[in-house]
């Protein structure tokens, strides 16, 4: 016998030594039944519907954070969508930040360092 069906065997045995007397005439007298049940359900991975790169490029285009950010909050996108923008720009994230906090450090690390960028450039030392 193979060590699965022995380990079967020992959850059989468990279970039907937790039941009732009664219980076990019901089984016997075809009055109950044993049902299988998954305990574990895999959820279907969710494709990312935002095309990313799409996404991306108008943010490069964009010249002010508030602009940024009011197209993101427009899209509506979902955590995974975000999470993706983000490893698009390389922006390390923490697991618990909110969408918020996502949107937040896409707009600043996108736009926000550009417009920094932009800003020493241009400022004259006489």
């Amino acid at each position: 016998m193979s060590k699965e069906s022995l380990q079967i065997l020992k959850i059989v045995y468990g279970f039907l030594s937790s039941l009732t007397d009664e219980q076990l005439n019901n089984l016997v007298t075809k009055k109950a039944r044993i049902k299988y049940e998954n305990t574990r359900t895999v959820k279907p991975l969710k494709k990312i519907v935002a095309d990313v790169d799409k996404i991306c490029s108008e943010i490069d285009a964009m010249t002010t954070c508030e602009q940024a950010r009011e197209y993101l909050d427009d899209l509506n996108l979902d955590r995974a969508a975000l999470i993706e923008i983000t490893k698009h720009y390389s922006i390390p994230i923490r697991s618990k930040e909110t969408n918020t906090q996502l949107l937040d450090k896409i707009v600043e690390n996108t736009v926000g360092s550009k417009l920094r960028y932009n800003t020493l450039l241009n400022v004259k030392l006489h």
